[in-house]
């Protein structure tokens, strides 16, 4: 029996994070200066199939239904908001992986 006064200590779970999205988030992150600039695409979503641009679109729903479409498979697309923030979180989320794969 564990003594009561002893915190427990969940297992640490290391999540790795597809190649696919690993691809999609560099083109992202790629192709980011010029999606911010053009008004066509900024405020937008956008999805990235591994490391090919494959929708544009102002509306979430209909990206998605654009994925189903072309049988993307859930571990090789990434959908992003084109925001002035996004640049840095995706860059986050990129430097998170390498740590936890490090």
């Amino acid at each position: 029996m564990e003594p009561a006064n002893q915190p427990v200590v969940a297992a640490e779970k290391q999540i790795e994070v597809p190649e696919g999205i690993r691809r999609a988030r560099a083109a992202f992150l790629r192709d980011f200066a010029s999606l911010i600039a053009d008004r066509r695409t900024r405020g937008k979503y956008v999805c990235y199939n591994n490391d090919e641009r494959v929708a544009v679109n102002s509306d979430y729903l209909s990206i998605i239904g654009e994925v189903i479409a072309k049988n993307i498979p859930e571990d090789a697309y990434l959908i992003i908001k084109v925001t002035s923030g996004a640049e840095r979180e995706q860059q986050m989320f990129a430097e998170e992986a390498d740590f936890d794969t490090a």
